[in-house]
């Protein structure tokens, strides 16, 4: 991993990630996934409320899970995303 300009770059493949595509808009603090399923992730101890995940490059801490497709993290993205993967940093 390393920083440059505010923008954390992760190695994916030594991460996980969720199945299905995810996206964000700027200034929303809600990522919306396709073909997600975050309830099933949280009951296998995949994805937990207070985990590092990253879309395109940005790091959040993950807040709530509203849905199977919603979530809710920390802090709002700057930028807009589509079909991104969603990836679990811790």
């Amino acid at each position: 991993s390393s920083i440059s300009s505010n923008t954390i770059y992760i190695n994916t493949t030594t991460v996980n990630s969720i199945s299905g595509t995810v996206s964000t808009t700027n200034g929303s603090i809600y990522i919306s996934g396709i073909n997600t399923k975050f309830n099933i992730a949280n009951t296998r101890g995949t994805l937990t409320l207070g985990a590092s995940i990253a879309v395109n490059g940005q790091v959040r801490i993950l807040n709530s899970i509203i849905s199977n497709t919603n979530i809710s993290v920390s802090s709002a993205f700057t930028a807009n995303s589509s079909g991104e993967t969603l990836v679990i940093v811790t």
